[in-house]
């Protein structure tokens, strides 16, 4: 279980920090992307496994440059920190005329497993339903398991199709609990 620690308010910006507390105790800073983190993402994707790489890019043969990073950074996009380091990154490009977007998310190798993703998922997710979003999609390759378990958390309802070994996922997003208490 991960616990987000937001900051005392039902309708935080989407620019808001956000922390939450792992499994083992750390916490993680959940943060939109700044330009000066480019660097560290470049350095965070240079980082990843062949598996991780091909994962996140459908090949492990992309090569990080400029435009790589410009592609990962576009939308709606958040970092990870821990400590001073940045471990994951994830966004959402929302479809022009449509009320849903595309998710893509990648997390270090060595933080792979403990529900670093998932917080930076359900983040994600919260902000798109603030922005009026009711979907998210991913194009994932069949193998990423972890990914496919991340998105059946995210919503209410899953589905997927099967097309040249890649299936695209999505899920409905569930609406935002009521903050508030019982009279």
């Amino acid at each position: 279980m991960v616990s987000l620690i937001e900051p005392a308010c039902g309708s935080c910006a989407a620019d808001s920090t956000t922390r939450a507390v792992l499994p083992d105790g750390r916490v993680l800073v959940i943060r939109p992307m700044v330009p000066a983190d480019r660097p560290a993402i470049a350095a965070l994707l240079a980082g990843l496994s062949v598996e991780s790489r091909a994962h996140r890019f459908h090949s492990a043969a992309v090569r990080i440059t400029p435009a790589t990073l410009d592609q990962v950074t576009a939308g709606h996009v958040l970092v990870v920190a821990l400590g001073d380091h940045l471990v994951a990154l994830g966004s959402y490009v929302a479809r022009p005329g449509l009320s849903q977007a595309e998710l893509a998310l990648v997390v270090a190798d060595a933080e792979q497993g403990r529900r670093i993703g998932t917080a930076l998922g359900a983040r994600l997710a919260r902000d798109a339903r603030r922005a009026g979003l009711r979907q998210l999609r991913a194009e994932v390759v069949g193998s990423n398991r972890r990914v496919l378990r991340l998105m059946r958390g995210l919503g209410c309802g899953l589905t997927s199709t099967w097309a040249f070994g890649a299936l695209t996922v999505s899920v409905e997003l569930c609406p935002e609990p009521v903050s508030g208490g019982t009279t």
